[in-house]
């Protein structure tokens, strides 16, 4: 018999689903816009824009990239096909942003990792970053403001991350893992927990870990200072990880625990400035009106129009160059 709390899920996935696919076709036909402005050209400079993208992201993607590169004014974008990308959908990306390098997912190496779930675009950064400080800019973003943040990054060599609150520091793994048991106890292993819940109690279960840094950030909208790391430390962590969580390391979201490892393990790694660069919850307590990114992410992103009406201004902005 089927569980009440699964029919309500259930339930709750097709509300969400079917007002997300009204939203998603409102602020599809809205963000076609972006066509009419400018095209962006490449820089070489040292600096790579890299992207996941697929077929049904294509328009909230062209409203990411242009919007950074109008405030960003450095770098050239790459993108990686999830394979869902048609033809037509590489034709514009190639008429909007005449140097953009596409890649196809299946052509990234991956011997070590997880399949999917964002690892290729994080192995696909490691191949870049030995010579190239790479930013990893989701497709779900929109940058409506200047950003001196990240351009000093960029100039000073240094990696950064989007915080998820107010405050927040790159620690020692000890102490957040110490923090996070304090608050929710020691989670089992096989519990059906979130596994970045179980990731956060179960620190200690990697070797070494009192000799770590760490920090919770998103894995959307990151910076990777140039000579940061190498393939095989993305490597060997999935492997570390996957002998103490076993298939479990499979799951959705253990790329963005690989990517905040990697990034509070680095030399003048820093968390950007909150709410100045934040995720979109439609709390009505946070300033997302004078933030410079925003990231739209899950169930909020569409919720009281918001992303709509951003995209549809900074496409007014970008269309007046």
């Amino acid at each position: 018999m089927i569980k009440k709390e699964q029919l309500h899920r259930f339930w709750l996935w097709l509300r969400w689903g079917s007002y997300n696919r009204v939203k998603r076709f409102s602020f599809d036909r809205a963000a076609r816009g972006i066509l009419k402005t400018p095209r962006v050209r490449a820089k070489d400079d040292g600096c790579v824009i890299v992207s996941l993208v697929s077929h049904r992201d294509l328009w909230m993607y062209l409203v990411s990239a242009k919007s950074f590169a109008h405030f960003f004014q450095q770098g050239r974008f790459v993108v990686i096909n999830d394979g869902s990308l048609t033809e037509g959908d590489m034709r514009i990306l190639r008429e909007q942003i005449p140097e953009i390098e596409i890649k196809q997912i299946g052509d990234i190496s991956n011997t070590c990792c997880p399949k999917g779930g964002c690892w290729e675009r994080l192995l696909c950064v490691s191949d870049y970053v030995k010579d190239h400080y790479v930013i990893v800019l989701d497709a779900d973003m929109l940058t409506q403001r200047e950003i001196p943040e990240i351009k000093c990054c960029v100039q000073q060599n240094q990696s950064f991350i989007m915080g998820l609150k107010r405050g927040q520091n790159i620690q020692p793994m000890k102490d957040v893992w110490g923090e996070e048991v304090s608050l929710h106890g020691k989670l089992p292993l096989d519990t059906v927990d979130r596994l970045q819940n179980v990731f956060d109690t179960n620190m200690d279960m990697i070797r070494g870990f009192e000799n770590f840094k760490y920090l919770k950030g998103s894995g959307g909208f990151n910076g990777f200072a140039k000579g940061s790391f190498v393939r095989a430390d993305v490597e060997k962590f999935s492997q570390s990880m996957t002998a103490v969580f076993g298939k479990r390391w499979n799951d959705w979201g253990t790329e963005q625990i690989a990517v905040c490892f990697l990034i509070a393990n680095s030399q003048k790694a820093c968390i950007l400035p909150y709410p100045k660069y934040a995720i979109y919850y439609a709390n009505s307590k946070v300033d997302y009106m004078g933030a410079s990114v925003l990231h739209f992410v899950g169930m909020s992103r569409f919720k009281n129009g918001f992303y709509k009406g951003r995209a549809v201004k900074i496409i007014r902005i970008l269309s007046s160059e």
